[in-house]
């Protein structure tokens, strides 16, 4: 069901302004450091999906719109292609990072439950909702493009409260990052139509980059190209009916 462009943009400016609040409200207190800043991220992380269902009310049932979101029951072909771009990242993410002293190859899936509330469930409003609505009236790939402009915005406090401090050129590198993210995400979810699946593969890059800690270098930029040139290609491919896209 397409609620029009009037409620994607109100939308758009709820989930800013539901989760900018959390993230003032945190800066003002002047709680940056775990475990007191979890709830506050958790709350903001949430501000997507707070924005949908206040957006849906009335138009679709809340049961619906979890089931939508949490169904954990695919098709075998989705969890391969979840594996597989599982296992990529993970090998891209150790090879061009910096492993954090004192951990191991398997912190980042203890880090995964954490990396739930401060990013995976983000996807509740962005793939539950923003890219299938924006997708009824534009290509993927544009949509794409237009998400991770909106991606920067929504994460602008962390630039520049002191919440998570960062310099120019790191900014830079996440300004990329979130555009290979957003493709890689929207890949996922256009081979799968699996919210819940785009959910863990947002918080296992989240996980994955606390351990390694990829830097803005060009082996960096290199590997992360590619997995946003091999994305780009799996949108327009899908588009064009090449490869078979699930459905809702």
């Amino acid at each position: 069901m397409y609620i029009g462009k009037k409620r994607i943009i109100i939308y758009m400016m709820l989930a800013c302004g539901i989760t900018w609040t959390f993230n003032i409200i945190q800066s003002l207190l002047g709680i940056t450091e775990a475990p007191l800043a979890y709830p506050f991220i958790a709350l903001a992380v949430f501000g997507p999906a707070i924005a949908a269902l206040i957006v849906l009310h009335k138009k679709v049932p809340l049961r619906d719109y979890i089931r939508h979101c949490f169904t954990f029951e695919q098709k075998i072909s989705n969890y391969a292609i979840f594996a597989a771009f599982f296992i990529w990242r993970f090998l891209l993410t150790m090879t061009v990072g910096d492993r954090v002293e004192d951990s191991t190859l398997y912190f980042p899936l203890l880090l995964l439950p954490i990396s739930l509330f401060t990013g995976g469930f983000e996807e509740l409003g962005w793939r539950g909702f923003l890219q299938p609505q924006m997708e009824k009236t534009m290509n993927a790939v544009p949509v794409a493009f237009i998400f991770t402009a909106y991606w920067t915005i929504w994460h602008i406090p962390l630039f520049f409260l002191p919440i998570d401090p960062r310099s120019p050129i790191e900014i830079f590198f996440m300004l990329g990052f979130f555009m290979t993210n957003a493709f890689t995400l929207a890949a996922i979810y256009k081979l799968t139509n699996s919210v819940i699946l785009c959910v863990f593969f947002h918080a296992w890059g989240n996980a994955l980059t606390s351990t390694f800690m990829p830097g803005p270098n060009w082996q960096t930029i290199t590997g992360f190209s590619l997995e946003w040139l091999m994305s780009m290609l799996i949108l327009i491919l899908c588009e064009k009916g090449i490869i078979k896209q699930q459905r809702a």
